[in-house]
């Protein structure tokens, strides 16, 4: 009881390292066969919390207990258990958000669409101890919202990151040895997930090397503007459905629907879909990091007869919003037309949407899918004003949308093509596209969008 009394006055920064040395403790007792406490005398342990192993059971114990959500998740400090006791460098890291995102008035920043993230840049080769660790203090949300990490294209912890509820977690990215010797210095965090159900938008709180200094969202945010550019990558801004998003991806067409639907969280994987695959492909000459893409995909969402309530929640008893109606949030699950790009500027703006609407009843009139689809065009285009960036029109090749989608951009002045596996099977969950299938629209589309962007960021 007095234990526990003294641990509800500890410092949050106590709290964490108390934890911290007790996993230390933990690791080693499991990977020597024997209590560490008891082989070597635990002498910052017993500074803060007694002499005993037992003493840190209790005390991590006391202070889990009063981290647990009403979701069910708990509020992690994730400190890795081979981090040196010695303490890590500080680095001078930077931090960009990647697609649309929030910046709030605490500091932290949010976002939610699926393809959304942050990426890191250390801006120095300073000296980093293989046991230091680049982490993340992260809100994900909800429960079973996923992340992927990749340094330069290689994705190195395929969709590990996952939420556990509503609550910040402080996860490990990738070491500070796997940073500095990364193409570009640079590790990309991609929410490869989309914000299904009852979901809540993403939140970053700060970056850094543990146990070293954390910076903020906001902070890194100035860092980055304060120091000298970077090569800006090409920059592409794609409006899709659950094609684009990923979604099935991770599947099988073996697998039941209705199983599909009930677990299309794992299903999904934005990491396995066309636009990554694409990206890869598509770099400035000398470039180290593939082409950053502002993604706004929604699964089952329509240009005009509104779209599936998996992804966007609306009270009940009205309808579900289309894309043009979304187009203008900077966060897809709140009601909010705020979305100003600054100063970011696609080099070509892809549209993959239309099928949904003629998936079902009752179907749009050609005139009336033509007239919305084109005032959809000409929204996003007055995102960046003129000139405006090219367009690129992409349908699967059906006769529905894809004459009129055809129509509209010859009307327009821009490019259409269609995904070049009309007719062929889709062998992912419920009618969509499986792994190999996304990397070969991908291979497909990239040398298109090439062709579109300007000489002069290539």
């Amino acid at each position: 009881m007095i234990l526990g009394v003294w641990c509800t006055k500890m410092k949050k920064r106590q709290v964490k390292l108390l934890i911290w040395l007790c996993s230390v403790g933990s690791f080693l007792s499991a990977h020597t066969g024997a209590p560490w406490a008891m082989r070597r005398p635990a002498r910052r342990t017993s500074a803060v919390c007694g002499a005993t192993t037992m003493a840190c059971v209790l005390v991590t114990t006391l202070v889990a207990a009063t981290s647990v959500t009403p979701e069910g998740g708990t509020a992690e400090f994730a400190w890795p258990a081979d981090v040196a006791l010695r303490g890590c460098p500080e680095m001078d890291l930077s931090v960009s958000y990647i697609g649309r995102h929030h910046p709030n008035t605490d500091g932290t920043t949010s976002f939610d669409w699926v393809g959304t993230g942050f990426r890191v840049r250390a801006l120095a080769n300073v000296p980093a101890a293989s046991e230091c660790n680049v982490t993340a203090v992260l809100n994900f949300g909800g429960h079973g919202v996923r992340f992927a990490v990749f340094l330069g294209d290689a994705e190195v912890r395929a969709g590990t990151l996952v939420g556990k509820g509503r609550m910040p977690q402080t996860v490990g990215i990738v070491t500070a040895a796997q940073l500095l010797n990364a193409p570009g210095r640079v590790v990309t965090v991609l929410k490869v997930t989309e914000p299904f159900g009852h979901d809540v938008p993403c939140t970053l709180t700060s970056v850094g090397v543990t146990p070293g200094i954390q910076h903020s969202a906001r902070s890194l945010e100035a860092l980055k503007r304060s120091r000298a550019a970077t090569t800006i990558p090409i920059r592409i801004d794609v409006y899709g459905d659950s094609d684009s998003a990923g979604y099935g991806v991770d599947g099988s067409r073996s697998i039941p629907s209705a199983r599909c639907f009930a677990e299309q969280q794992g299903y999904e994987n934005f990491a396995d879909g066309w636009i990554r695959a694409a990206a890869a492909l598509l770099r400035r000459n000398g470039s180290a990091i593939p082409a950053e893409v502002s993604v706004q995909a929604v699964s089952g969402i329509c240009v005009t007869n509104g779209s599936s309530p998996a992804t966007l929640r609306q009270p009940a008893g009205q309808p579900y919003p289309s894309m043009p109606e979304v187009v203008r949030r900077s966060l897809q699950t709140v009601d909010n037309n705020d979305y100003v790009p600054t100063s970011w500027r696609p080099d070509v703006i892809v549209l993959y949407i239309g099928s949904n609407d003629y998936a079902g009843s009752p179907e749009p009139s050609s005139s009336t899918f033509q007239s919305v689809y084109q005032k959809l065009v000409e929204t996003i285009r007055c995102f960046y004003g003129q000139p405006y960036p090219p367009v690129l029109h992409v349908c699967g090749g059906e006769i529905k949308p894809c004459v009129f989608i055809a129509e509209v951009a010859k009307q327009m002045g821009e490019v259409y093509t269609t995904t070049g596996d009309t007719g062929v099977p889709k062998a992912g969950c419920v009618g969509h596209r499986n792994t190999t299938q996304q990397a070969r629209l991908g291979a497909h589309l990239a040398p298109i969008i090439a062709k579109l962007v300007p000489t002069d960021r290539l």
